[in-house]
């Protein structure tokens, strides 16, 4: 349910990082990747490592990656707004 939560922040995201054409096929693309990730890779890892390890330690590298992931994200953008724009004949 709370999955509903986290639509209007990926929807501003792709509007900004995104080129106006483009919007359709990265939120297509974006949405399996998430599912994906979110339903079977992110458990899955937090189950090896609770095995491997230990259950506390998955949770404290899932925390890191989270945490980290804004910055990541952000990347591209300031890369983005650094490049000087296209001048076109």
């Amino acid at each position: 349910m709370d999955v509903v939560l986290f639509f209007p922040p990926v929807f501003t995201a792709n509007a900004r990082l995104v080129p106006a054409d483009l919007r359709n096929l990265a939120i297509s693309i974006v949405a399996p990747i998430g599912s994906i990730i979110g339903a079977d890779v992110v458990p899955s890892a937090i189950g090896y490592l609770a095995e491997a390890a230990s259950f506390s330690l998955s949770f404290v590298l899932l925390g890191a990656v989270i945490t980290a992931s804004p910055l990541l994200l952000h990347l591209p953008y300031r890369a983005r707004r650094a490049r000087p724009p296209e001048v076109r004949p």
